[in-house]
């Protein structure tokens, strides 16, 4: 028979901790999982908030005096909508503007902004509602925060 002896040796350590501290090292080898701040976009996103909250707020009257203001504003959004879409790594911010601009983002559901706006024209002379109004101006305003909260938390360079 075999006897076994105790020398005194201490258990090895779990393996997931040898993972975890594995895992620990390799941390600043990997790449940032979204695109750097760009205080150019987050400087245009808050004044183009600030445009879209005024126009709105126009909306007590006829859409025909304001065309040209939508139109502007629409063409300003959708250019820097474009631009974020060709940064890298920034699927998040681009699913955000999508919700704003474009229709059917959502199924069945118009896009945030130029929803309003073809709501807008539809009541042709007949004014919306301040009530309306203000519940939509949440609406754009709460997007137009979800995309600033995703560039503001994004690594500064």
């Amino acid at each position: 028979m075999t006897a076994h002896f105790s020398i005194g040796v201490r258990p090895s350590l779990p393996r997931w901790w040898w993972l975890g501290l594995f895992l620990l090292a390799g941390l600043p080898a990997c790449k940032t999982l979204s695109s750097a701040y760009d205080s150019d976009t987050f400087q245009r996103t808050t004044a183009l908030k600030e445009k879209a909250l005024t126009l709105l707020d126009k909306a007590t009257e006829p859409y025909a005096g304001h065309t040209a203001g939508a139109k502007a504003l629409l063409d300003e959004a959708t250019a820097l909508y474009e631009r974020q879409k060709g940064r890298k790594q920034n699927e998040a911010s681009v699913q955000q503007w999508k919700l704003l601009l474009e229709d059917n983002a959502l199924p069945g559901t118009d896009a945030i902004l130029p929803g309003f706006f073809k709501e807008w024209e539809a009541a042709k002379a007949k004014p919306l509602s301040a009530f309306y109004i203000g519940e939509k101006k949440k609406k754009v305003a709460a997007a137009f925060d979800e995309i600033l909260k995703l560039e503001g938390a994004k690594p500064k360079s």
